[in-house]
């Protein structure tokens, strides 16, 4: 990615440019972007180069959103879930932090980080207030590209989806949906649950979400987007 199209790999409120390029070069691009807070009033609008940014000053928060071009279609036969379950264990730690570390750090920045996992993308989403844009962005990097994988949460997260399984069950709105689907994309990746089911989702450990993440950063188109009070030099 040359340096004029790194500088356009960013999303602010009301604006997002997508990015063509692969997983690492657009995150490092996003984090090592600078960030100050934005003091032009809302609904201020200006474009350049194709990119629109509307700047606002209040509230200060920032929402950080990186979307994958993969989900649920890629889990091979037998393993449906596996999106879901190594997408979800990845935002429990990352990089030198442990999950008591990386939820430390979260919360003393009074952060949150979320996954959503569909069939056809992910969302890993970073929200928290402006003033800490540059460590979110690290510790969003730091999971995304140094993904620690470490047993004790892949196999809470497993249990977390069983229990969610167990739960739609129970009622009867979710199991008629969910019913209708299977019918309606019947003999199609799309008609496999996105959660998976218990026996799917007791054969997938650690070392199939390390394959999961290294064709990911290998081979998935990736956006970037940032909403929020901050701007970015250019």
């Amino acid at each position: 990615m040359n340096a004029r199209r790194a500088r356009r790999c960013k999303w602010l409120i009301g604006a997002m440019w997508l990015c063509a390029s692969g997983f690492t070069h657009s995150l490092a691009t996003a984090q090592g972007a600078s960030m100050t807070t934005n003091s032009k009033a809302v609904g201020h609008t200006s474009s350049r180069d194709g990119l629109v940014v509307v700047e606002r000053r209040w509230p200060p928060l920032l929402h950080v959103v990186v979307q994958l071009r993969t989900g649920s279609l890629s889990d091979p036969d037998g393993q449906s879930g596996r999106a879901a379950l190594c997408w979800g264990a990845l935002v429990r730690a990352g990089g030198a932090r442990d999950r008591a570390a990386f939820a430390a750090t979260l919360e003393a920045m009074g952060a949150r980080i979320d996954v959503d996992v569909g069939r056809q993308t992910t969302q890993v989403v970073v929200s928290g207030l402006s003033e800490h844009a540059e460590p979110m962005m690290a510790l969003l990097s730091d999971a995304l590209l140094r993904p620690r994988f470490d047993v004790d949460d892949v196999d809470e997260v497993r249990d977390q989806l069983i229990a969610g399984i167990e739960d739609r069950e129970d009622d009867d709105e979710s199991r008629a949906a969910d019913a209708l689907v299977r019918y309606a994309l019947r003999g199609t990746p799309a008609g496999r649950p996105v959660d998976g089911s218990p026996h799917s989702l007791a054969k997938i450990d650690a070392a199939a979400c390390r394959v999961l993440h290294a064709a990911a950063i290998g081979g998935a188109a990736v956006e970037i987007g940032f909403a929020g009070a901050v701007d970015f030099a250019t």
